[in-house]
């Protein structure tokens, strides 16, 4: 379970991107490195610390599975030995009602909603961005759903010169039992990628695709085009005109008239298996683009 929470976060990001949330997201997290990251996880501990500097790396974000009506209190250590502590609570209200609250630096925020799985939320401590001043970056604690609906519950600390002072531990604390997930990065990667913005990158994966797909179906669109004009409008036409070219090869590169017959339908048949397969990709293209677009 924690190993997806990556995935969910993204789609969260993606969703915002295309169908534009309700709430005006005030932060955007910055872009993570790709590679060389090493992700450390604690399972059902009342307490957790780890330190990214004993392996030469930095910490880029940190996954918080926070049990219903429970709390977990934190310590970031972040420079050269800066510290900012927060919590991240969330308690039921009512039949299927929940509220998470979302704490840094004494900067507090809390978010009420219909909850279809009161069990436990996911939250997220990371770096982030103002969306209205890009220059002004710090520490994001968050929802992994920020952004999506009207989801706001996100608490931000500003730290100037955020690529020169990476967190590089956490102290943690629950009242319950938590799970956590941690993701180094070498302290290059981590600082360059505080320079990105997760929803740039989503928006820029989301235009090349649709480029792609505008390609794909310009392509699509040429070869249907195609197939129309040479067996559909000009079917005879095409037909009379392989039957006369290959007869006159079968009669030039024949001894005898049964040799001339059996290359004849032997023409024949290839040009027949050859109509097959053109039907068949057609066929293929339609039911994947039925696939793609739900038509």
């Amino acid at each position: 379970m924690i190993s997806t929470q990556r995935a969910f976060l993204a789609l969260a990001l993606i969703l915002w991107a295309l169908a534009g949330p309700a709430c005006a997201m005030e932060y955007s997290a910055t872009m993570l490195p790709d590679a060389n990251t090493t992700h450390l996880y604690g399972e059902d501990v009342l307490s957790y610390s780890h330190d990214a500097n004993t392996l030469e790396k930095k910490i880029t974000l940190i996954y918080f599975t926070v049990p219903t009506n429970s709390q977990i209190d934190f310590t970031l250590y972040y420079g050269n030995g800066s510290t900012v502590s927060g919590y991240i609570e969330n308690h039921q209200t009512g039949l299927g009602y929940t509220t998470a609250t979302v704490s840094i630096d004494g900067a507090t925020k809390s978010y009420n909603y219909f909850d279809t799985n009161q069990f436990y939320d996911i939250d997220v401590a990371g770096y982030a961005q103002q969306t209205n001043d890009t220059t002004i970056k710090g520490i994001l604690v968050s929802s992994d759903a920020y952004g999506v609906f009207d989801n706001d519950l996100a608490s931000f600390y500003p730290v100037p010169s955020l690529a020169q002072n990476l967190i590089y531990r956490v102290d943690a604390t629950g009242t319950k039992p938590f799970n956590i997930e941690v993701v180094d990065s070498p302290p290059g990667e981590a600082a360059e990628g505080t320079n990105y913005s997760a929803l740039a990158t989503a928006q820029g994966w989301i235009d090349f695709a649709f480029g792609m797909g505008a390609a794909i179906l310009g392509v699509v669109t040429g070869l249907l085009f195609w197939l129309k004009f040479l067996f559909i409008d000009n079917l005879l036409l095409i037909i009379a005109l392989y039957l006369t070219i290959s007869m006159a090869y079968a009669a030039c590169t024949s001894k005898n008239v049964f040799v001339f017959f059996k290359r004849f339908f032997k023409s024949q048949q290839a040009f027949f298996m050859f109509i097959l397969s053109l039907w068949g990709v057609l066929v293929t293209i339609i039911s994947e683009f039925r696939a793609i677009f739900r038509i």
